[in-house]
């Protein structure tokens, strides 16, 4: 399971999170007794959709789009936005689940559209001709709770991890 974490500077602590994709074949269901036990929560089967897992993820695939303010970030994958966190709103919104629920929202494509690139919506399906929004930021991928690499993406705010 692969995070989404929005921080404030100089801070390590997530401030928001959203579920970014999977990396493994999805459990049948969240067990809410390890969560409880404080591991972090996976995308089950039950709410997973099409676009939750990312087979063999490279850093060099992913990049992130900050809001000038740096309160908002969407992470890409091949240049598409598959989850964001917005200012404003309660939770992330991931193409990796289906619906409204613990782990976040569903994927808004106008509100991708709104926060990520108001001037030219074919951002938000990976055109790179507006790589001036894309900030440099950090990308964390983590097995078995342990960082094994990272990537690190940042605002002149906010720092994002992916974890």
């Amino acid at each position: 399971m692969v995070w989404l974490y929005l921080s404030h500077p100089e801070v390590t602590r997530p401030a928001r999170d959203c579920p970014a994709f999977i990396t493994a074949p999805p459990p049948p269901t969240v067990d809410w007794e390890r969560v409880l036990r404080g591991e972090t929560p996976r995308i089950a089967a039950d709410v997973a959709t099409d676009c939750s897992f990312i087979q063999s993820p490279a850093a060099e695939d992913f990049g992130t789009i900050w809001t000038p303010d740096g309160e908002s970030v969407a992470l890409r994958h091949n240049g598409e936005i598959i989850c964001m966190i917005v200012a404003g709103h309660q939770r992330g919104h991931s193409r990796a689940v289906n619906g409204v629920g613990p782990l976040g929202f569903p994927f808004d494509e106008p509100l991708a559209i709104a926060t990520c690139a108001p001037e030219n919506p074919s951002l938000t399906k990976g055109d790179q001709s507006l790589d001036r929004m894309t900030k440099s930021a950090t990308i964390q991928f983590c097995r078995a709770g342990r960082p094994s690499r990272a990537l690190r993406h940042r605002s002149a705010h906010r720092s994002a991890l992916l974890t």
